[in-house]
């Protein structure tokens, strides 16, 4: 029996997300991408899931599944498991779903598709490494790290069930599949969203704004008349590469605009 509008998920709740996800499955013609047939490709991926469990998930009765079982879902329709965490509500035209991507010429009548092999597109951490990363960035000015001790007291404040000891397992990477109800307290109580646990490696994400700030930059370096301006680049920060790279990019637009005659104006642009 379809639900009724007032029982739909939200469309924030893993449940909203993966009855999004199904139906956008079904309009590409991966078949009924029903629980048994999602179960299945979860049993051919090596992590399988339960058809029960999956309905469960689905109809919002369970609501605290494990990294695991959500990075399988994520894998059986070819998306980033950060999916399952937005910060807002997407568009409809946003969801991160590849076309093809596991689809049977055919469409439904094909029957179930092939498991999706899943090619990430986010870089991700083990959660002990993320989990460090925080403790770092947590540090006082005089340089003392929060304790695990601290970190549980102030999930408990913020209504999650998180022991020291559990943290400490976590950190030392004893235990690597926490549920995303522990995953979204420890996020809070060091005041990040959970998708931080999805994220690429700081470093990594420094290094990739530091590269595209210098190609801007040598872009804009490419007229001779300006090129001058930018000897001293090398000592500023991606930032600031950044900015220089706007300014030298309107200093050439002006120069361009000065050495050219303006055009006679058209009878479409009117007087």
């Amino acid at each position: 029996m379809p639900r009724r509008r007032s029982e739909e998920p939200s469309p924030l709740s893993i449940a909203g997300r993966l009855e999004r996800l199904i139906t956008t499955a079904q309009r590409m013609g991966r078949g009924p991408m029903d629980s048994q047939q999602i179960a299945t490709l979860t049993q051919e991926l090596g992590h399988p899931l339960t058809s029960s469990y999956i309905s469960q998930l689905r109809r919002g009765s369970r609501t605290n599944p494990t990294i695991d079982s959500l990075r399988t879902l994520a894998t059986v329709f070819s998306v980033p498991i950060s999916y399952f965490f937005p910060a807002e509500a997407e568009p409809d035209d946003q969801l991160p779903a590849r076309p093809g991507a596991g689809e049977r010429p055919g469409g439904a009548g094909g029957g179930a598709p092939p498991p999706v092999v899943h090619q990430r597109s986010e870089v991700t951490s083990s959660v002990a490494a993320k989990l460090e990363e925080l403790f770092e960035r947590s540090r006082t000015p005089q340089g003392t790290a929060r304790t695990v001790e601290e970190v549980a007291r102030r999930c408990a404040e913020l209504g999650y069930e998180v022991s020291a000891c559990y943290l400490e397992d976590l950190r030392n990477g004893v235990r690597d599949n926490p549920s995303v109800k522990a995953l979204e307290g420890i996020a809070k109580a060091f005041g990040v969203h959970v998708s931080f646990f999805f994220s690429a490696p700081a470093e990594m994400a420094s290094e990739q704004d530091a590269a595209q700030a210098d190609r801007a930059l040598e872009e804009a370096m490419k007229d001779e008349g300006i090129r001058e301006i930018a000897l001293r680049s090398s000592e500023l920060d991606p930032a600031g590469r950044r900015i220089l790279a706007a300014m030298l990019r309107e200093l050439s637009d002006v120069k361009i605009t000065r050495h050219e005659p303006t055009p006679p104006p058209s009878a479409a642009d009117g007087e």
